[in-house]
């Protein structure tokens, strides 16, 4: 019995102290924060983005990351520019979006500029920034990033009028699952259910001219 009890005080003082810890990091962030450091105003936004450590709230979170992004946090202006993409915590607002990932992008966040020229490429820009969008990511996805493999497959199989191509769509999408990207092979497993036969032949058609390209690409 004792032994229990004993057990039971030592994880309970454990528990205190972390929770003790926990309260004086916050405390010693929000003050660095409150005295213009902007990667406390960051980590502080964060926190109540998120719902972390007990602090709760979106709008103080978006507050937060407002004032470090203002002082040129690049990941606080890539946070921003996906709240007013996604409407998450505000209106949504793709020109603000646009903005701020244009911020962090400018700041060689290759985060940001991934959203920011898939934003584009969708049609989100003006219709000038298009082809630009396309070629950027087009960029990426042939230097072996898988994120952008996806994004240029999704622009365009989702794309508007002169800039949708379902079987270059198709050929990304399935080089980027071959190259271990689970969630490119979602939603390639997804349109595939949606194709005809004929589409899906000039998928696989487009995907064996890739996959030829970005090979004789590497081997120069």
């Amino acid at each position: 019995m004792r032994t229990a009890l004993f057990t039971f005080l030592l994880f309970l003082s454990s528990a205190l102290l972390a929770t003790a810890t926990d309260q004086l990091q916050f405390e010693k962030e929000m003050l660095d924060a409150r005295s213009g450091n902007p990667e406390a105003q960051f980590t502080i936004g964060y926190r109540y983005f998120h719902e972390i450590g007990g602090t709760s709230g979106m709008s103080q979170g978006i507050n937060w990351y407002l004032k470090a992004a203002d002082k040129g946090h690049s990941i606080a202006q890539y946070a921003l520019g996906r709240c007013f993409l996604k409407g998450d915590g505000v209106d949504r607002n793709y020109e603000k979006a646009l903005h701020w990932l244009g911020k962090a992008a400018a700041q060689k966040n290759i985060h940001a500029d991934l959203l920011l020229n898939s934003c584009l490429a969708a049609g989100l820009g003006a219709p000038q920034d298009i082809r630009q969008g396309l070629k950027r990511l087009t960029r990426y996805a042939e230097n072996g990033n898988i994120q952008a493999q996806e994004l240029l497959g999704t622009c365009y199989i989702y794309a508007k009028a002169l800039h949708q191509d379902i079987p270059l769509g198709y050929a990304w999408l399935q080089y980027a699952s071959n190259q271990g990207n689970a969630h490119a092979l979602k939603i390639f497993e997804k349109l595939c259910s949606s194709l005809t036969p004929q589409q899906i032949d000039a998928g696989k058609l487009q995907y064996t001219h890739l996959t030829r390209y970005i090979e004789a690409k590497t081997d120069r």
